[in-house]
């Protein structure tokens, strides 16, 4: 019996895939032990299990991190046969099985909550209407979404969702790339190191090295590209007019 199962589909649900089962094995070097993945793929239903000797079953992160290594390497079983087709499709995990115990997949950041103060949620149809035409605004959600959901992607996401407003903001002159930063530092009230925190750590993965991290740094860029996304948006709702204190004091550090 495994220590964990995984169990998910593919999308788009159209799409009827049946792939060989494939057993795959992934080295932790900061535990020595060694995680087994059985992956299977019927009809496009698919159950991973997971023989995972650094499992701890009350632990969030613990689990997170067997999940995410399973989604990435089933991951790429399915963008291989995809590629190979020339046609798009996803792994979805859905739910769990730990313990005997049947779990949703849930992917939260409590350290999040409360972060976005630009709007209630009454105003969200609003919202949504004022950025319905605005393609990079949509693609900053897009990008801070997958940095929620997408393992692999967390620091890379919100170094593209910073840059994103960076450009949403200096708007697309032609003035080289390095000065439109005192533009968005302006606009937002935060100090070179505040943003810095955000882009360093995400250069080597948006240059395609890209390494599974979790923990404190990580939980840090998140809530600063969350802030700074907040703030964005109160730049917008006064006509593009700079943040100044004290209602936003300066970011710094």
């Amino acid at each position: 019996m495994s220590d964990m199962e995984i169990r998910g589909s593919i999308w788009p649900s159209g799409l009827i895939l049946t792939l060989p089962n494939l057993r795959f094995s992934s080295f932790n070097s900061d535990t020595g032990n060694t995680t087994t993945f059985r992956c299977f793929c019927t009809a496009s239903k698919v159950v991973i299990e997971c023989d995972a000797p650094d499992l701890t079953n009350n632990d969030p992160n613990s689990i997170g991190f067997v999940v995410a290594n399973a989604r990435m390497l089933f991951d790429g079983a399915i963008s291989l046969a995809s590629i190979h087709a020339g046609r798009g499709a996803r792994f979805v995990a859905e739910s769990i099985i730990l313990a005997g115990n049947a779990l949703d997949i849930n992917i939260e950041y409590s350290n999040l909550t409360g972060l976005i103060t630009a709007f209630a949620p009454d105003e969200f149809v609003k919202i949504m209407i004022d950025i319905t035409n605005e393609t990079q605004i949509l693609l900053i959600l897009s990008d801070l979404n997958s940095a929620l959901s997408e393992p692999f992607y967390n620091l890379v996401g919100c170094g593209r969702a910073i840059d994103g407003i960076r450009h949403a903001i200096a708007g697309p002159h032609g003035d080289p790339e390095a000065a439109k930063w005192p533009e968005f530092r302006l606009a937002l009230n935060v100090n070179k190191s505040y943003v810095q925190a955000i882009t360093a750590a995400s250069t080597k993965g948006r240059h395609g090295q890209r390494l599974l991290q979790h923990g404190h740094d990580i939980d840090e860029v998140l809530k600063r590209s969350w802030i700074l996304f907040n703030r964005f948006l109160e730049y917008r709702k006064r006509r593009n007019t700079p943040l100044t204190p004290p209602e936003f004091p300066h970011l710094s550090g």
